[in-house]
C-alpha cells in the first residue's frame, strides 16, 4: 500500500505545547475612474503543527470588478446599479496539534488501577504532511433597478487538494489510522440573492430578501493506494460517510433490505423475514441538501420594525445515532407491533408471494441487526425542513422624546429564535450535527444537545 507510512518516531513530552500560527499579509487595490477595480492580495502562514519542510505556505488572490452602470452612464432611473466581477483565490490550512509522527498518550487503568501510565497512540501522522489547499474561481453579476429591485448572482468552482484525513490502514503496520493528505475534491455551485422593496413611503417601508444556495461536491481522487476514505462510520458502521472517486461529497453508505429487481418488492427469506444485504455497504443517500433557500421580510412603520426569516432546506439524509437504541429498546412508535403473528409483504426466492406467518418480537426481530435495526431503511431519515429561524419586533423612541435626557437614541426589542420547525425527521432537530460545524463528516445527528427555542428582550441606549 503506497501510503508513505513513516518509520515510527516516538515522541513524549511532559508538557503539552500550544500550537502557534503566524502570518504575513499584503494587499494592493487599484481603481480606474471609479468604475474599474483591481484587488490583489497575498498571505504566507507559518504553523507549528506541520513538519518544518511544509510548515510555510503562501496563497494569493486577485479580483477584478467592472461597474458598467457608471462606465456607460446608463439611465439611473431604470438601472440604478450594475456590476460584473471575477476573482481567483487560494487558501491554505494546517492541522491540529500532535498529528505528525507517533506519540504516546495517557491510558486509563494502565498499567493497573488508578496508577497513571502511557500507551502508544493507534494513530500515526505522515512526517511529510502537507497543508490542505483550496483554489477557486468566482464569477458574479449584481444589478439594481428603480432603487426597488436588486439581485446578486454568483457562480463558484473550487478545487481542494491534499485534504487532511485520518486514513484507515492495515493494523499489520502497528497502527489503525494514518493522518495524511488525501486526494482532490471539486465543489461548484450558485448563490442567488434577490432584494425587493414592494412599498416605500415616508413612514412605511417593506423590504423582502430571498437567498438561494445550491452546491455539488465531487470526489476527483483519493489517496494513492486506497480506493476510498471513510470520513465517519457513526461508531458502529451501520451508516458510513465515505469518499469514493467519482462519488459526491456527503455520500452515505449502509446495509439495505434486499428487493426483487423486477417488482421492487421485499425479498423474503425461507424463515419468513425480510432479507438484509449485511455484507456489502451500498450507497443509500447523501447528507447534503439539494438546495437551501431563505425568505426574510422586514416591515417598518415610523419607529416600529417587525422582521422574520423563514428557511427552507430541501433534501439530504441524516442518521439519528440514537435511533438504533430506541428501536432495540422498543420506545418509539415503529416498534409498537409486538408479539404478533404477521406476514411480511414480499416475494420468495422463486418469485411467488410470501404467505408465511412469523412472530414480531423484541429479541428475534427489533433487536436483530441482521433482520431490522441495522438497515439504512430504518436508520436513515429525510432531513428536509421548513423553519421559522427568527422573529424580532423592535421600537425606537422618537428623538423629540429624548430632548431632556442625556440619551441620543433608545430602542427596545423582543426576539425569538428557532420559533417553529416542520420536518419529516422524527428526532429532535436534523440541524444538530453530531460532530459539529468544524468536521468533514456529514449526515449524523441525535447524540448531541439539540438547538433550543429561545426568546430575549433587549434595551439599547446611546448616550
Amino acid at each position: 500500500m503506497a501510503l508513505g507510512v513513516p518509520v515510527p518516531r516516538y515522541q513524549f513530552t511532559s508538557r503539552l505545547k500550544r500550537a502557534t500560527i503566524s502570518g504575513a499579509f499584503g494587499e494592493l487595490s487599484l481603481d480606474y475612474k471609479n468604475f474599474l477595480y483591481l484587488t490583489a492580495s497575498g498571505r504566507n502562514d507559518w504553523t507549528s503543527t506541520l513538519p518544518k519542510a511544509n510548515n510555510s505556505f503562501f496563497y494569493p488572490s486577485v479580483g477584478l470588478s467592472f461597474v458598467f452602470s457608471d462606465a456607460f452612464k446608463i439611465n439611473d432611473k431604470i438601472l440604478t446599479y450594475g456590476k460584473i466581477r471575477a476573482s481567483y483565490a487560494e487558501t491554505g490550512k494546517g492541522t491540529g496539534s500532535y498529528l505528525v509522527g507517533s506519540y504516546f498518550e495517557s491510558a486509563s487503568r494502565f498499567p493497573f488501577g488508578t496508577t497513571p501510565g502511557f500507551s502508544r497512540s493507534t494513530t500515526i501522522g505522515a512526517e511529510n504532511l502537507r497543508p490542505e489547499r483550496t483554489k477557486g474561481v468566482e464569477l458574479g453579476l449584481e444589478m439594481r433597478f428603480f432603487n426597488r429591485i436588486g439581485f446578486d448572482i454568483t457562480y463558484f468552482d473550487q478545487n481542494t487538494i491534499d485534504q487532511i484525513f485520518r486514513i484507515p490502514i492495515s493494523n499489520a503496520v502497528g497502527f489503525a489510522r494514518l493522518v495524511g493528505n488525501s486526494g482532490e475534491i471539486n465543489n461548484k455551485g450558485i448563490e442567488l440573492s434577490l432584494n425587493i422593496t414592494p412599498i416605500k413611503t415616508r413612514d412605511f417601508k417593506w423590504d423582502t430578501r430571498i437567498n438561494f444556495t445550491q452546491m455539488r461536491g465531487t470526489v476527483k481522487s483519493v489517496a494513492a493506494g486506497i480506493d476510498k476514505v471513510i470520513v465517519f462510520d457513526g461508531g458502529g458502521g451501520y451508516i458510513v460517510n465515505q469518499l469514493l472517486p467519482g462519488g459526491r461529497v456527503g455520500d452515505l453508505y449502509g446495509y439495505t433490505l434486499l428487493r426483487d429487481s423486477a417488482s421492487g418488492q421485499l425479498k423474503i427469506g425461507a424463515n419468513g423475514y425480510p432479507t438484509v444485504n449485511s455484507t456489502v455497504l451500498k450507497k443509500v443517500g447523501n447528507a447534503l441538501p439539494d438546495f437551501i433557500a431563505a425568505l426574510t421580510n422586514t416591515i417598518s412603520y415610523k419607529g416600529l420594525s417587525l422582521g422574520a426569516q423563514l428557511e427552507w432546506k430541501q433534501g439530504g439524509q441524516v442518521y439519528d445515532m440514537g435511533r438504533r437504541n430506541s428501536i432495540r429498546n422498543g420506545n418509539i412508535k415503529i416498534t409498537e407491533v409486538r408479539h404478533e403473528l404477521v406476514v411480511f409483504k414480499g416475494v420468495l426466492a422463486d418469485g411467488t408471494q410470501n404467505t408465511k406467518e412469523v412472530e414480531v418480537d423484541a429479541d428475534n426481530f427489533y433487536r436483530s441487526g441482521a433482520l431490522y435495526n441495522a438497515t439504512a431503511d430504518m436508520l436513515l431519515q429525510d432531513a428536509s425542513w421548513v423553519r421559522l429561524r427568527n422573529v424580532s419586533l423592535s421600537y425606537t423612541l422618537p428623538t423629540n422624546m429624548l430632548k431632556n435626557t442625556r440619551l441620543s437614541a433608545l430602542s427596545i426589542s423582543v426576539t425569538g429564535n428557532n420559533v417553529w420547525l416542520n420536518t419529516p425527521y422524527v428526532g429532535f432537530d436534523p440541524e444538530a450535527m453530531q460532530n459539529g460545524s468544524g468536521s468533514n463528516s456529514y449526515g449524523f445527528a441525535g447524540l448531541t444537545i439539540p438547538a433550543v427555542r429561545s426568546y430575549s428582550i433587549g434595551l439599547n441606549a446611546t448616550f
